[in-house]
């Protein structure tokens, strides 16, 4: 084989795997190894942050198995970011693993391994480094799909029998006065539910643009110094005031107003779950699907719950009634 090998990292464990695997072969065949890091941040890698760390214990690996390489630090693309180093590097082979090569995952984590084999002038070798098996993260989709559902075919079912059979042609206002006449507790969660999955959605859609097109719309990056602000720092502020006023608040309509708020800040703090967790920067990585699956399983958790305090709602406005009658 002529020319070095080049391989990317994260320091994920799938990304260690595929570090090692190169280094035994570059062993092998007596070839040095580049070894690319980036990261999607606007700001250039830190001398002492996460890249350097990473490259540091992917070049321990490559000299446990005595081969040389070099270190490489970019921003930007991932895929983008190995792509340059193997050309400037006249590369002969590109390693790289099947992180992010499945359906969702690729939309959800990323496809560097399907974006390098479709661009590199070389050869590429995909190893198999992590398992595509999405079970848990489909079953969490299901559940929130159907909770949502569920709440919105109670509504419909309702209002037919209350003789909105037109329903269809007054969604609107049949929408609205359904919201009006439920208790300030239903309405309070329908606000949080709505607010909670609009956020959701709206923020990983954005989060991938950005990552792509450094932009989405007036939303970018918001970097101060060395220091990228993620957006659980806004989301934590406004979980905690808008919960916190809504708490000791008597104002009924004001802690409706706020469940808002509240809903986007617990929406915007979830979704980076997984880096909380980690603490470390994984939204687009192998553990980053923690994130996904938290955010699923609130969504199912708050749909659940909207549709057990409707039900119980309106087992209590008939139930209640009758018995004061009887004791009468």
């Amino acid at each position: 084989m002529r020319g070095p090998i080049v391989v990317g990292t994260d320091g994920s464990e799938t990304a260690r795997t595929a570090v090692r695997q190169t280094a035994e072969l570059a062993a092998r065949v007596g070839a040095p190894v580049h070894i690319v890091s980036a990261t999607y941040r606007a700001e250039v890698p830190q001398a002492d942050g996460p890249v350097k760390r990473t490259l540091e214990d992917a070049v321990a690996t490559m000299r446990a198995q005595g081969v040389a390489c070099q270190t490489h630090a970019r921003t930007g693309e991932p895929a983008d970011a190995i792509l340059d180093v193997a050309e400037e590097q006249n590369a002969g082979l590109i390693v790289v693993g099947n992180k992010g090569m499945s359906g969702s995952r690729r939309y959800l984590l990323g496809d560097v391994p399907n974006k390098v084999s479709h661009h590199a002038s070389c050869n590429v070798m995909i190893l198999r480094t992590a398992e595509t098996s999405e079970r848990g993260t489909v079953i969490l989709a299901g559940l929130a799909l159907s909770s949502v559902a569920a709440v919105g075919t109670a509504e419909m079912v309702r209002l037919w029998r209350m003789g909105s059979r037109d329903a269809g042609r007054q969604s609107v206002d049949v929408a609205v006065e359904g919201y009006r006449t439920g208790t300030s507790r239903e309405r309070a969660l329908l606000n949080v539910l709505a607010a909670f999955v609009g956020t959701s959605a709206i923020t990983r859609r954005s989060t991938w643009v950005i990552r792509r097109q450094g932009s989405f719309g007036p939303i970018k990056d918001i970097v101060r110094g060395p220091r990228h602000i993620h957006h659980f720092v806004p989301g934590i502020i406004l979980a905690f005031v808008s919960g916190g006023v809504g708490i000791v608040s008597n104002n009924r309509r004001l802690r409706e107003a706020l469940s808002i708020p509240f809903g986007v800040g617990v929406a915007l703090t979830l979704d980076e779950w997984a880096l909380l967790l980690e603490l470390n920067d994984v939204y687009w990585s192998d553990e980053g699907i923690v994130s996904i699956q938290v955010t699923l399983g609130t969504t199912a958790l708050l749909a659940a719950l909207t549709l057990a305090l409707r039900l119980l709602a309106r087992g209590e406005r008939r139930v209640v009634p009758r018995r004061r009658w009887i004791g009468a």
